[in-house]
């Protein structure tokens, strides 16, 4: 009995294995994941030179790493049955969001980095040199807090100091207003499976921003539902079978007369690009999404203010609420687009400037030109 058993294993196990080769070699090769939100490695170079100095064999295990069969499924599997507290420095917490207990996932940014807290300075400081101290600019900064601020030290999870972080930021940034959003937000502000704020619940720090930099706020809003579902980029990574998010926009009559052009692309965008539903990142319906340079004229404003927000990806969602309180808003995107080139499309002078950026770019600021 034990004998028959033994073999009915090993031929499973051996018919598993040949139909995994099988499909290794039939199965259409991809270019990229979609839950993973990154190119895949693609078949190397065979050839003598590749296999005598090995590069063959080292590419072709990532290759196959990358393109073997349900690779999606076997991810899944994993991240479920993994025993440790996170999973590629991804961990899954609970909350009541919206009323409802649910899951969210978060992603561990430690240590603080302050020598990349110095770089970021540096590079303001550049800007601040090129344009900003001889043009009349009233200059602001706030620092916008990542998820782990809420989630991660009061669920045992490693979290950087966010008070040094502040600290060094306010002293490279001497010649800059600070305006602390810190208290305006809460972890049911962000959504559970991507790194990035819910633009229906940051009304109030868009109004706490325009009345901090001399602007009347404008809290009233429609809030449109978008009918995809909104799997962020945290949903790919972990692997793990949790509900999406709902992807909402907030609109109302001055945001709907907003014209917004896209300098990186050369043409006239929407504020919200319902185009962008069908693309592998919903948050991208959010004014053109990560483009270097774009503007915004506001038609309902005549004030002649001029709005300049340097910024990273979070800045896409709460632009139109703070372009309400300017003639013209423009957005700077300086981790693609270089500041020494910025003079030949932007007029600084006597405009309000808003450096807004969240603390993982801040804590990884390579990036920044």
């Amino acid at each position: 009995m034990e004998e028959k058993r033994s073999k009915w294993l090993i031929g499973l196990v051996g018919t598993v294995f040949v139909l995994l080769c099988v499909l290794v070699w039939v199965n259409p090769v991809k270019e990229y994941s979609v839950s993973e939100r990154r190119l895949l490695k693609q078949m190397p170079e065979l050839s003598v030179e590749t296999i005598l100095s090995g590069r063959f064999m080292s590419s072709f295990e990532a290759y196959s790493l990358d393109q073997f069969p349900c690779r999606d499924l076997f991810r899944r599997f994993k991240a479920m049955t993994l025993l440790q507290l996170d999973n590629n420095d991804l961990y899954v917490v609970e909350d009541r969001i919206d009323g409802e207990n649910v899951k969210v996932i978060g992603s561990m940014d430690y240590p603080l980095g302050e020598e990349s807290l110095r770089y970021a300075g540096k590079r303001f400081r550049n800007v601040y040199d090129l344009y900003l101290k001889d043009n009349n600019c009233a200059v602001y900064l706030s620092i916008i807090p990542d998820k782990n601020y809420f989630y991660a030290k009061n669920n045992g999870y490693l979290s950087m100091d966010y008070e040094q972080l502040v600290n060094i930021m306010l002293g490279e940034s001497d010649y800059m207003t600070y305006i602390n959003i810190f208290p305006h937000l809460s972890g049911e502000d962000y959504y559970r499976t991507d790194i990035h704020w819910r633009q229906e619940n940051i009304a109030d720090v868009a109004d706490y921003l325009l009345k901090e930099m001399g602007q009347d706020a404008k809290s009233q809003y429609n809030t449109i539902e978008v009918d995809e579902d909104f799997y962020g980029v945290y949903y790919g990574q972990a692997a793990l079978p949790i509900e999406p998010d709902a992807m909402k926009y907030l609109t109302n009559d001055v945001i709907e007369q907003l014209k917004v052009y896209d300098y990186q692309n050369n043409k006239e965008i929407p504020v919200y690009d319902k185009e962008k539903r069908k693309s592998d990142d919903l948050y991208e319906i959010y004014v053109g999404g990560p483009i270097s340079l774009a503007t915004i004229d506001n038609p309902a404003c005549d004030n002649g203010k001029h709005l300049i927000i340097f910024r990273d990806s979070f800045g896409s969602s709460i632009a139109p609420m703070l372009a309400q309180g300017y003639s013209k808003t423009t957005l700077i995107d300086i981790r693609y687009i270089l500041p020494n080139l910025l003079g030949k499309y932007v007029d600084f002078q006597d405009a309000d400037v808003l450096f807004l950026y969240s603390t993982p770019v801040l804590n990884n600021s390579g990036i920044i030109k």
